[in-house]
């Protein structure tokens, strides 16, 4: 995975993350984007997750949100959260992004 820019690791961490805490598999989160309208197979999920898939599309990204009923900023790096910046005060969660 150290070919991949930061945003796109940190994003495509966070997507294995969201999915083994929602007990999801790689066919489930594959089947999950399919219903979202993104033709994704399981196979795609394995070259997301292990770095060998360079990029995910605004629309992949939008549609994994979905899946994990997530913000959008629950999958982006801390530091890109407008509404907190990544530093939340100590002792407080950013309602946004979920930081704390």
């Amino acid at each position: 995975m150290s070919t991949l820019d930061p945003v796109t690791r940190h994003v495509v961490t966070r997507v294995k993350e969201l999915r083994r805490a929602a007990g999801m598999t790689q066919q489930d989160l594959a089947d999950a984007m399919w219903t979202e309208g993104v033709q994704w197979r399981r196979g795609t999920v394995v070259h997301a997750e292990t770095g060998k898939r360079e990029a995910v599309s605004v629309q992949e990204l939008a549609c994994l949100a979905g899946v994990f009923k997530a913000s959008l900023f629950a999958l982006l790096p801390p530091s890109l959260c407008p509404h907190c910046m990544g530093k939340p005060p100590l002792g407080y969660t950013c309602n946004r992004c979920g930081q704390s």
